[in-house]
């Protein structure tokens, strides 16, 4: 009879007081009694414990999870002006593609009430609807996502580190005063842009730029802790634990550097889960890695996954060129190639082959950027021109290769350098081994250069350095390049500058009897202007010299006689 008189005079609380008892047993893990009086709350007006009851629906606390009715308390207490409500409403809204412009508009009034998190909501909306999409959108939207950015600036600039680390995010780092904002702010994935910026600069701030990749990678940014490795290795950053740092991005869901530097359960994890992500040949480069690194359950795996492809590879070599004049491929690059050793030594790991559909043309490159490299992902290096010599040591058979991607410095997004590197691998003792990275892209060799052979036994190149053409005039430096253990070195010989619609340089050719040659064509008329060297082993001396003294329009050139310097470096 107690009890019921209790019951029967709640029937008269007012819905404050039924909201105060229901936040009581709340507090008190009573969630199914909160529930029922935020309800008979909400339903006395309290729009509070409306926003309270649909909380407890969607989350499924004090009964079963159900965000449609959740939905029903929410909307009340939004029409009421109640932002939060409008922001809890959207967020559901907005995971089903039909809902998606009725939870901009429940943003938009959210923000509209003051609440600034609702602002940046629904421009983050905005500008992820329009993504991709804005070159063929109309004007309307074009000016809409233009605001939508403006509205993330504006709440950067009252304080919302959100809304600067989605400026930062979304511009890849290229807007710096929101990083900067984000970062300080506590956003410490958005750390890793501000350290690129300090790498950026005319003169590199080393230190404080691994300061802040150090944060960064602690607060779950795997490209951070990429980067720590790489310009450790580089020598730019001190104190670098590698194995550390690819076990942090490894646990971040990044172990390419991890598997890169042996462990062979990583190469495992980074087969799966560019697997899942649908990039089935980088997947298997790492599976395959796994494999020769003695996972008995990768191997296993790869003999499944290969029984049914014999056939289509095998119509897939139909109809390919005997030969790629460009690179001097084969027709079909095998495994047991010495090219697959080389790239194998150069990539950490097994290297991807590529075959363009139109051309036939077949190359290999790295799945990504080895650490040796300063670039992280973007552009994965391909194995280009290869000189086989001696270089360094005299005697040695030595493989001096042109790689083209992954170096140069890249901030946020942009380009900046010369992409391509050269590598030295040398034969030792029947294996061939990685002697050393340089970051460099000269010489240009191949078709542009000859080989000499020096008095100490060792090869060097004359080649053709063209340093670039802009309106209609070249600039190019005939040079002598040797490679040394540390670093590769120059000596220019001739240097000159043409119209190149009137005059081209010949490739350079060299005679048994050590007589250098290159001539100077003209495009418009006949003749040649030639200009010859005889190589002693340690020097050039000219024979004839048809050019530095020609009178002609659109061309002038001069002999030099410089001394050996370091090759220009992307350091």
């Amino acid at each position: 009879m107690v009890l019921f008189v209790l019951s029967g005079c709640e029937a008269f609380d007012s819905g404050p007081t039924l909201d105060t008892k229901a936040q009581r047993a709340e507090a008190e893990k009573q969630p199914a009694e909160a529930l029922r009086l935020y309800t008979r709350a909400c339903d006395k007006g309290v729009l509070t414990s409306c926003l309270r009851q649909g909380r407890l629906l969607a989350e499924g606390v004090g009964t079963e999870k159900n965000e449609a009715e959740a939905m029903k308390p929410w909307l009340r207490a939004c029409d009421g002006q109640v932002a939060d409500a409008c922001a809890a409403a959207a967020s559901v809204l907005a995971r089903t593609p039909a809902e998606v412009k009725r939870a901009q508009e429940l943003d938009k009034k959210a923000c509209e009430l003051g609440r600034q998190a609702s602002c940046v909501e629904q421009a983050l909306r905005v500008i992820d609807g329009l993504q991709g999409k804005l070159d063929d959108a109309p004007m309307a939207d074009k000016e809409e996502y233009g605001r939508a950015f403006d509205a993330l600036r504006s709440a950067c600039g009252a304080g919302d580190s959100r809304g600067c680390e989605l400026v930062c995010s979304k511009t890849k780092g290229l807007d710096t005063d929101s990083c900067r904002s984000a970062c300080d702010k506590g956003a410490t994935r958005t750390c890793h842009f501000v350290a690129q910026s300090y790498l950026a600069q005319e003169k590199r701030d080393f230190k404080q730029a691994q300061s802040l990749e150090e944060k960064a990678c602690e607060g779950d940014e795997p490209v951070a802790c990429l980067t720590l490795i790489r310009l450790g290795r580089r020598g730019w950053f001190k104190g670098v634990k590698q194995a550390a740092l690819a076990k942090r991005a490894c646990e971040l869901g990044d172990c390419s550097a991890a598997c890169e530097l042996g462990d062979a359960q990583a190469c495992d994890t980074e087969a799966r889960r560019l697997a899942a992500q649908g990039d089935a040949e980088v997947a298997k480069a790492y599976a395959v890695t796994a494999c020769r690194r003695g996972l008995a359950s990768s191997c296993s795996e790869l003999d499944a996954g290969s029984s049914g492809t014999a056939a289509s590879e095998e119509d897939a070599g139909t109809d390919v060129p005997e030969e790629d004049v460009g690179t001097g491929f084969p027709a079909r690059v095998t495994e047991d190639d010495t090219r697959w050793e080389w790239m194998r030594l150069v990539c950490g790991v097994e290297p991807v082959f590529n075959r363009s559909e139109v051309s036939g043309h077949e190359w290999l490159s790295c799945p990504r950027c080895p650490l040796g490299f300063i670039g992280n992902d973007a552009r994965a290096p391909s194995l280009g021109e290869v000189a086989e010599g001696s270089f360094v040591e005299p005697g040695r058979q030595e493989a001096f290769i042109a790689l083209d991607g992954c170096e140069g410095y890249e901030f946020s997004g942009i380009s900046r350098g010369t992409f391509g590197r050269r590598v030295l691998l040398a034969e030792v003792d029947g294996q061939w081994k990685l002697v050393r990275y340089y970051p460099t892209n000269a010489p240009s060799f191949m078709e542009g250069a000859v080989r000499l052979r020096a008095s100490d036994g060792t090869d060097v190149f004359f080649s053709n350095e063209g340093s670039g053409c802009r309106m209609g005039g070249c600039s190019t430096a005939l040079t002598l390049t040797r490679v040394t253990e540390k670093r590769i070195e120059q000596r220019g010989v001739l240097t000159s500058d043409i119209d190149e619609e009137r005059w081209s340089w010949s490739n350079p050719t060299v005679s048994d009897d050590g007589t250098v040659r290159v001539m100077l064509l003209p495009q418009q008329e006949d003749g040649e202007y030639i200009v010859e060297w005889k190589w002693d082993g340690d020097t050039l001396s000219v024979q004839r010299d048809d050019v530095t003294t020609l009178k002609k329009r659109g061309v002038s050139a001069k002999r030099v006689d410089r001394d050996w310097r370091p090759a220009r470096s992307f350091d």
